[in-house]
């Protein structure tokens, strides 16, 4: 389901359902990453409104490992 080799930006990690279903949870849940191990490995490209959020598949299947 998840591609390890793909960058997956939120809306694609939302689509999947993988951490929620919509937009603020997913937020929520990759922000809370950031903040405490940063297992997702997120790049963060932008600042402010203009924030976008980028996760690599194989760094995103070993956060679910984990949960």
């Amino acid at each position: 389901m998840i591609d390890p080799k793909k960058t997956y930006s939120k809306y694609e990690i939302m689509q999947l359902g993988v951490l929620g279903k919509t937009e603020p949870t997913v937020r929520k849940r990759i922000l809370e990453d950031l903040r405490t191990n940063n297992v997702m490995k997120t790049r963060v490209v932008g600042e402010g409104r203009e924030r976008r959020y980028f996760v690599k598949g194989e760094n995103l299947i070993e956060y679910l490992k984990g949960r």
